[in-house]
């Protein structure tokens, strides 16, 4: 933080223009490790347990001019040779995906390629894990929905038979990843929460600001960096840890950051 706060001040680089990446893998069939079944039965299969078939998601946020965080994008990675292996077009062109980058790679693997339109700084804004609980219950409920209407149309429990075949599968999933992104986006708390875990906003104190200047004089910052001053030991603060950022809420980061940015135009 100490070091990306000095770039900050130095560059005055301003705060929409810290992007956030979350690489994650999202299962094509993103069932829970647990079902329903008649009490006592000593054998109860799951669904898709062993089902390991994945997409790459990688999650594109902002921490935004006042700090309000934003997400702006969402790239999907299918594993194929040609762009057939993508949802068909019908599908991936309408609305709910308009913030939806498709690419595709032998192994469904974010590379060199699949990242060069994406600025890649390492801050992990921890979308991936707001949206996967989601993704698990409509999974979940499609399941259901897809035994319920075999039971009532007269098919026996046994016979039930599910398809789950890639290319059906890849079409729902689209739909279910489209869904959980519009309503991550829209949710201030939860697209707030990862910066919250970064402490990038710290960078944008006056206070950080100034340790990082301190250090930077006194050659800790940069490593292999030569200085022309360097303060005494004793007049350094101590290295930032979590202690010492305390409880600090994106609230209260985002209001110093304000301060620390009105007092120094």
């Amino acid at each position: 933080i100490l070091r990306l706060a000095h770039v900050v001040k130095t560059y005055n680089i301003p705060p929409a223009l810290i992007i956030g990446f979350d690489h994650s893998g999202f299962q094509v069939l993103p069932l829970k490790s647990t079902t329903w079944a008649p009490s006592g039965a000593d054998v109860v299969p799951l669904i898709g347990l062993d089902d390991k078939r994945q997409i790459t998601g990688v999650i594109v946020e902002a921490l935004g001019d006042n700090f309000e965080g934003l997400v702006v994008g969402f790239q999907a990675i299918y594993q194929g040779n040609t762009a057939r292996c993508l949802p068909a077009l019908e599908h991936r062109t309408k609305d709910l995906f308009d913030d939806f980058i498709y690419e595709f790679t032998y192994n469904h693997w974010a590379d060199e390629e699949t990242n060069i339109s994406l600025f890649e700084k390492k801050f992990d804004v921890d979308g991936a894990n707001v949206m996967k609980p989601k993704l698990h219950d409509r999974a979940t409920k499609y399941i259901e929905k897809e035994f319920t209407r075999q039971l009532k149309s007269g098919v026996n429990a046994v016979d039930i038979r599910l398809d789950l075949t890639l290319g059906t599968l890849k079409v729902q999933q689209l739909y279910w990843l489209g869904e959980v992104y519009y309503e991550f986006k829209t949710n201030v708390p939860a697209r707030t929460a990862g910066w919250v875990k970064t402490k990038v906003p710290l960078a944008f104190t006056a206070e950080w600001q100034d340790r990082a200047i301190e250090w930077q004089m006194a050659g800790k910052l940069w490593p292999g960096n030569s200085v022309e001053v360097v303060p005494a030991a004793d007049e350094l603060e101590p290295s930032p840890t979590d202690d010492d950022l305390g409880n600090m809420t994106f609230t209260d980061a985002a209001e110093a950051a304000a301060a620390g940015l009105v007092a120094r135009e």
